[in-house]
């Protein structure tokens, strides 16, 4: 593996591009609270891409979130599927996936 791997990466390349089958009641009701948690954090420019996320430490960007911290914490809270959650957020908010 060369440092410089990850300059190769893309956006998304970490997120499932099939489309769930069947989610659960619990993974869809992570969505929404998700969703809207994402939108309200992106309007506030509180939104971040990983690249930007591993390069920020500290005390003044702990209230900024990745796709995948808030994916985590909605599934968390609802008993859904956190790959599934990434996926429909990675979907609308490609730029930041």
């Amino acid at each position: 593996m060369s440092p410089n791997d990850h300059e190769s990466s893309r956006p998304g390349q970490f997120v499932s591009s099939e489309e769930p089958e069947n989610p659960s009641a619990e993974t869809l009701a992570a969505v929404e609270q998700a969703l809207a948690r994402t939108q309200m954090l992106h309007d506030d420019g509180n939104l971040l891409k990983p690249a930007e996320a591993m390069s920020m430490a500290g005390p003044a960007y702990r209230h900024m979130e990745t796709l995948y911290s808030i994916a985590r914490k909605a599934a968390f809270a609802t008993g859904g599927d956190t790959e599934h959650v990434l996926y429909y957020l990675a979907k609308k908010f490609p730029t930041y996936a």
